[in-house]
């Protein structure tokens, strides 16, 4: 309960600063606001000059779209510090967290967050509010999808950080594709993934944790390819958090500032 009410009000007092802020909020917000936009217009124009792109109309770009802004977004404001944990060990601001009356996984997973996001927020509900109202029959399958989207989303994030507790030029590596290249892979795989690096991460995360609940919305995959993901989700999250407590005691043994080092 300790973890929870540490994590809640730590969450409060950063949503707190971002609103008393307003004009800087309201500049970050339109700013990505329009900047998706300009990346929707060219789709748009596109779409409306082939009609399809790989088989994908309108509707499945906004479903997608939607999806991956909406997940980003949440995903960033809530959760998103662990993807800060190298610096936080660099600079051994990481003791600091153990402090608290909770677990450090829950004070790291507040130390992200900005206002910007809030922008892929309100674009990313627009899409799919647009796309549900289109497909009223497919509102409970997108609402599963974006879960497990989310929620695996978490694990990998999780998982791939937590190496920074062992190797921290991994953790660089893993941070520069999953946080830069990953979300866009499932839109332009081609050109993010080569060879080897690309199969393997395109087939055990991308196809499973993005692909198989957006297609299934669209209808591509009957609802058992949510079985698979659900499991690669459990999968990726149980490793996930086997890592983290595993750098944890690393930590704890007084270790971590000599590996950074």
């Amino acid at each position: 309960m300790e973890n929870i009410d540490t994590y809640l009000y730590l969450t409060n007092l950063k949503f707190r600063k971002m609103m008393s802020f307003k004009t800087e909020l309201i500049i970050q917000i339109i700013g990505m606001i329009l900047n998706n936009l300009a990346f929707f217009s060219i789709w748009y124009l596109l779409l409306l000059r082939f009609g399809s792109i790989n088989g994908y109309k309108l509707e499945d770009f906004l479903l997608l779209e939607g999806s991956l802004a909406t997940v980003y977004a949440i995903y960033f404001l809530l959760f998103g510090g662990v993807t800060k944990l190298y610096q936080f060990l660099n600079q051994d601001s990481f003791l600091d967290m153990q402090l608290y009356p909770a677990s450090p996984l829950a004070v790291t997973l507040t130390k992200s967050g900005a206002s910007s996001q809030f922008g892929d927020l309100i674009q990313g509900v627009l899409f799919l509010g647009y796309y549900g109202f289109l497909y009223t029959d497919k509102i409970g399958m997108m609402i599963i999808g974006l879960i497990l989207i989310l929620v695996g989303f978490f694990g990998i994030m999780l998982f791939v950080n937590s190496f920074a507790f062992f190797y921290p030029g991994l953790s660089l590596v893993f941070e520069d594709i999953f946080n830069n290249v990953y979300i866009s892979a499932s839109m332009y795989p081609s050109d993010n993934y080569k060879g080897v690096l690309r199969n393997i991460l395109f087939i055990l995360l991308v196809i499973p944790v993005i692909c198989f609940p957006i297609e299934v919305v669209r209808g591509l995959y009957g609802p058992e390819a949510l079985l698979i993901s659900l499991f690669c989700v459990i999968g990726i999250n149980i490793l996930g958090y086997l890592l983290w407590h595993a750098g944890i005691r690393k930590a704890e043994s007084g270790s971590s500032r000599s590996m950074i080092v």
